[in-house]
This record gives C-alpha cells, structure tokens and sequence, in this order.
C-alpha cells in the first residue's frame, strides 16, 4: 500500500464511523475495472499505467452523489458535489477499485480517486457552462466514493501542449443514444478475474 493512499482511507473509514489507529496500514485487493450501469467500462490508473506503449484511457469519471441510471450530460448537472464531506469538483482519476466492510457486515464497492480541481472560473463563464478546465492534483487531492457515485467516463484532455498540468473534460459522443439502445463497450477481456459490476 503507497503511504500517500493511506489518509484518504483512513478519512473515508472515520466517515463511516470506523476509526483506525493512527499506524494501521490497509491490506486491500485492489480492482482494475468495473462496469457501469451505462455499459461504460471504467479502468484504473493502477493498470493503465503498468502498460507499455499506447493504451486507450478510460480512468477518468464524473461523480454523481445521487446516483441516477439516466445518463446526464454535463450542463444538466451541478458543477460541485459534496465527496466525503469536502466540495469539490466531480470529476476525478481512478487509482483503483476495492470492496471494504463499511459496518454491519456490510461489503461495499470503493473507489480511490484522485479528484481534478475546481474550474477555471472566467473560462467557464465565457463558454457559457460548456468547458470546464481544472488541474490535476494527483496524490495530494484523494478521497475514497462509493463506486455506485460514478456516473460516466470521461475523456480528460491537455488543455495546452506542451501540457502545463491543466486538463478540459469531453464526454462521449452518442452516449445517451448507445445507453437507450443497450449498446455495451466490447472489454479486451470478458473474462477477466479483475472485473466488477455494479
């Protein structure tokens, strides 16, 4: 377990009323990839980043606290939710997936993410609502959300090259069409033991 994980768990576990010594370190099996009521397949940056060489990425989501089934374009959502307690912006790159007992026996699917930052205001304003641009923070901005919070996968993209650490969010093209349609992403590998659904 990376040392710079282990805060966000230990937050997220006293938000649920589990207090943790101040030492423990979390054991965890990790999850690469889930498979959202959308038929999106969300990946993680754990096993993005072990490939070599080209890998399309799918590990950045929209969070949605109040979980709809519907698929929600980004200009009818709220643009700030409430993640753990903290406002910050809804959208966030998977670290990866796992599943913890959150009490009463009860086992819940977890995600870690890095939360992107809030956007930039005057960009935001000028396009009338239509494009967010905010900066990743990577291990200084985790928090731990409930997997059923994912919304869609998104499509983080360099706002100026070379980078300079700013990112604008692009959804995908025909989702909701491909949602009523029951159209659902081909995985690599349909059988992988790393799968979830939720």
């Amino acid at each position: 377990m990376h040392p710079t994980y282990i805060p966000a768990l230990h937050t997220y576990f006293e938000s649920v009323g589990i207090p943790a010594p101040p030492n423990w370190t979390p054991r965890l099996k990790r999850w690469a990839r889930i498979q959202l009521p959308n038929k999106q397949i969300v990946c993680t940056a754990w096993k993005e980043k072990a490939h070599s060489g080209s890998v399309r990425t799918s590990r950045n989501i929209m969070v949605c606290i109040k979980q709809s089934f519907n698929v929600l374009s980004l200009t009818s959502l709220k643009w700030f939710e409430n993640i753990n307690g903290a406002r910050t912006a809804n959208f966030g790159e998977v670290q990866f997936f796992f599943q913890a007992n959150t009490g009463n026996n009860q086992m819940k699917g977890l995600a870690l993410v890095s939360v992107y930052g809030q956007p930039d205001p005057d960009l935001l304003r000028d396009s009338s609502q239509a494009l967010w641009v905010s900066r990743y923070h990577g291990d200084e901005a985790l928090k731990v959300i409930d997997i059923k919070s994912i919304s869609t996968c998104v499509a983080m993209i360099p706002f100026t090259k070379p980078p300079d650490g700013r990112f604008f969010v692009c959804e995908k093209m025909g989702l909701e069409v491909a949602y009523l349609a029951d159209t659902q992403e081909d995985p690599e590998d349909p059988g992988n033991p790393d799968d979830i659904y939720v």
